[in-house]
């Protein structure tokens, strides 16, 4: 025996070597993933009160890191986010289905349940292909500020850029909301857990038909923000609470979508 290494004999596995060997770099990946996502959070945290204690009335420095230009939209890493996911349910789930399907095993259970994870693959594929289409069909889209930040009471002005022509447009929905996040605790008993629910406290939809959208390179448009000190941003707490703008443009064939953070600030 190696110094570090357990033998283990086939006749016990039941099943091929290269599950072990799935399950083993599935884990190993997993807990690496998880290290190193910890590992920047703490540096991150400590970064966040680092700047906070230097610059408390300037939360548009710390709270996130944002570009006083805008938002970019590179559209291929929805694409990709989606593909690696794929592949991490896919990894996952081959031993489960060698299981269910190839080692002989005859319950309909197994069946029931291999099946169901597996139309959760199929709908991810799907999910992926169409955010492939839509990289293909708009690239990267950019939403620009007018100014930076923005304060509550004042004037919201943005800016749209390489959107979807206006000939292809049937319409253009604009929405502009603050989301609150809360804790909730859900179930009953030893069911009990703790969910993080999205409230919408405030919203401004605009629709335009595509003839309305003037034409130009950017599409300029702004808001007037209401006073409320509670609508602020605090993106760096838990839970969070943000000002977003949702653009949705229904186009023929797959449509365009896109969610931007806002930096909304408190008047100085």
């Amino acid at each position: 025996m190696m110094a570090g290494v357990i033998p283990v004999s086939q006749e016990i596995i039941h099943g091929p070597q290269w599950i072990l060997w799935i399950f083993a770099g599935f884990f190993l990946f997993s807990g690496l993933s998880f290290m190193w996502l910890g590992f920047r959070g703490a540096i991150r945290r400590k970064n966040i009160e680092f700047l906070r204690r230097r610059r408390p009335s300037s939360p548009w420095e710390w709270d996130f890191p944002w570009s006083p230009i805008g938002f970019w939209h590179p559209k291929w890493k929805k694409s990709a986010k989606t593909l690696t996911l794929f592949f991490i349910f896919l990894i996952f789930l081959a031993p489960f289905n060698w299981w269910a399907f190839v080692s002989g095993e005859t319950s309909i259970v197994l069946y029931f349940v291999v099946g169901l994870f597996d139309l959760i693959i199929v709908g991810i594929f799907c999910q992926f292909v169409y955010h492939t289409l839509q990289f293909f069909k708009y690239g990267t889209s950019r939403l620009l500020f007018f100014a930076f930040p923005f304060h509550l009471g004042g004037e919201l002005k943005l800016g749209l850029e390489r959107l979807p022509s206006r000939v292809l447009i049937k319409e253009l929905e604009l929405n502009l909301r603050f989301i609150e996040e809360r804790y909730e605790i859900r179930g009953t008993g030893n069911d009990r857990c703790q969910d993080v629910v999205c409230h919408q406290k405030y919203l401004d939809q605009r629709r335009l038909a595509g003839r309305e959208i003037p034409p130009g390179p950017v599409l300029e448009f702004e808001w007037s923000l209401p006073e409320n000190a509670g609508f602020v941003n605090r993106l760096s707490e838990r839970p969070a609470r943000f000002w977003e703008l949702e653009v949705l443009a229904k186009t023929s064939g797959v449509d365009y979508d896109e969610q931007s953070l806002l930096p909304v600030c408190e008047r100085p």
